[in-house]
């Protein structure tokens, strides 16, 4: 069978991005694979990642669970002099599967191209709308050192109200993080967070930063080891409605009690997003006090 030319390469790789089975675009990659993104914020992004097909088929699929692409338009692919390299523009026009809220992305993306299969991409997107359309503006916005939008959830929602059921949901939620923590349960914080969880400890550990993604809060519980709170207590949860009824913020209180017997206490501020499994927390500030 004889090889696609890069421009065909891009033309598939275009014509999956909207297909039935996100993980097929993955095919269109190479076995090994480095993609930079020059205008990705540090803080949420890798600027360069180097990654497996394999592995991006697992992303890929993963991002099925919140968004679908559902148009590509404006495409304009140009030819280099150099045969192994293509520069692609184009909108993707989609929808978050959480509240059926259309976005809209443009990219413009360098590839390099060998033996039909793209090798290495330079990919240039607008980060203020690409963070807001996967739902990771707060995210952004709270790594660039602005306030994270939504509302207080101290004072009253204009926008929505959250039913007795999802209050109730959104407060066992909350408290069974302690739950888990304090019985060693790591491998079950997925039942509390997302994949892609932002866990911003700046205001309590400056130096510990902000932790992004389940593996990398996982990780960290277990280099804390002994130095962990022996009881983590969740209480005075309030709970506000979001931008649309699969979102909402919570701030809470968290008493940590020490195995010497000292204790802290500190602020939770938290973006819930429910999903296929139910609501799960996708960024939490904490605060101490």
């Amino acid at each position: 069978m004889p090889t696609r030319t890069p421009r065909e390469t891009v033309e598939g790789f275009l014509a999956a991005t909207i297909g039935e089975d996100p993980g097929a675009l993955a095919d269109f990659y190479a076995p090994h694979v480095v993609i930079d993104m020059p205008f990705a914020p540090p803080e949420l992004y890798p600027a360069r990642t180097e990654t497996t097909r394999e592995e991006l088929r697992s992303r890929f699929r993963a991002g099925a669970a919140v968004r679908r692409y559902e148009t590509v338009r404006d495409v304009r692919l140009h030819e280099t002099g150099d045969p192994e390299q293509v520069v692609a523009e184009y909108t993707l026009d989609g929808r978050l599967l959480t509240g059926d809220a259309p976005f809209t992305l443009s990219f413009a993306m360098f590839l390099t191209i060998r033996d039909g299969h793209i090798v290495h991409t330079r990919d240039y997107a607008d980060p203020l709308a690409g963070a807001k359309a996967l739902g990771r503006l707060p995210e952004l916005l709270t790594a660039l050192g602005a306030p994270a939008p939504g509302p207080d959830p101290t004072t009253a929602s204009p926008d929505g109200v959250v039913s007795g059921e999802d209050r109730v949901a959104v407060t066992d939620l909350l408290a069974l993080h302690g739950h888990l923590t304090d019985a060693g349960e790591l491998d079950r914080l997925d039942e509390v967070f997302s994949s892609d969880i932002v866990y911003d400890l700046t205001g309590l550990t400056p130096a510990r930063g902000t932790l992004r993604g389940l593996d990398a809060l996982v990780d960290a519980a277990h280099a804390l080891g002994p130095a962990n709170p022996v009881g983590h207590h969740v209480t005075n949860t309030v709970v506000r409605a979001g931008e649309h009824a699969d979102r909402a913020y919570a701030r809470s209180k968290g008493i940590g009690v020490m195995a010497d017997g000292t204790s802290g206490s500190v602020t939770y501020d938290d973006t819930l997003v429910r999903g296929p499994r139910g609501w799960r927390v996708t960024h939490r500030r904490i605060t101490s006090r």
